[in-house]
């Protein structure tokens, strides 16, 4: 009887040791996976009605990123959407306060289909004067040193007056620059 017991258990032993280790494998390999940023997201806001934004919104996945004499440039590209992002002048990679109008270093601009030239959605554009005024509108900020890039701007205005398109612009995206492989 004690023969029997023992091969049995021994048999099971070996299953359960191939079992642990698949799994620990498995768990390996997921974890070097790291997954991809979410994106940056363009949504439509509930202070403007009817701006022309898709009901879900756009997302910026990826950004061509590059830095150059002139600054920090980023473009990305989502169907007929583009968002644009300058920083000038561009001190490094850390966190940047985004302000209402041409007054910091931080610029971006979000085009979309129905926007005609200068009419993009932006931090440039202020809101209408006979809102509460607004200064500080969001951020910027490198994540992973400088491969991942998160904007955050909840109330971004489009050109139109006396009564603006309105967006919120939040998320992060993979920053992808020249000549490095990713």
């Amino acid at each position: 009887m004690k023969t029997d017991w023992k091969r049995r258990w021994s048999g099971w032993a070996g299953v359960g040791g191939v079992m642990l280790t698949l799994v620990a494998a498995s768990a390996a390999s997921s974890a070097a996976a790291p997954a991809p940023p979410p994106g940056i997201k363009v949504r439509p806001s509930p202070l403007a009605p009817g701006t022309r934004v898709p009901p879900n919104g756009v997302t910026f996945r990826t950004l061509s990123c590059n830095v150059d004499a002139r600054g920090f440039h980023a473009v990305g590209r989502a169907g007929s959407w583009k968002l644009l992002i300058e920083i000038r002048p561009f001190s490094g990679y850390h966190r940047y306060e985004i302000e209402y109008g041409d007054v910091g270093p931080v610029d971006f601009d979000v085009f979309g289909p129905s926007n005609p030239p200068g009419y993009g959605f932006s931090n440039g554009q202020e809101p209408p004067t006979d809102q509460r005024r607004l200064t500080a509108g969001g951020g910027l900020a490198f994540v992973g040193r400088r491969s991942l890039v998160s904007l955050s701007f909840a109330i971004t205005y489009d050109g139109r007056w006396p009564r603006p398109g309105v967006v919120r612009v939040l998320g992060v995206a993979l920053c992808r620059y020249p000549g490095r492989r990713r």
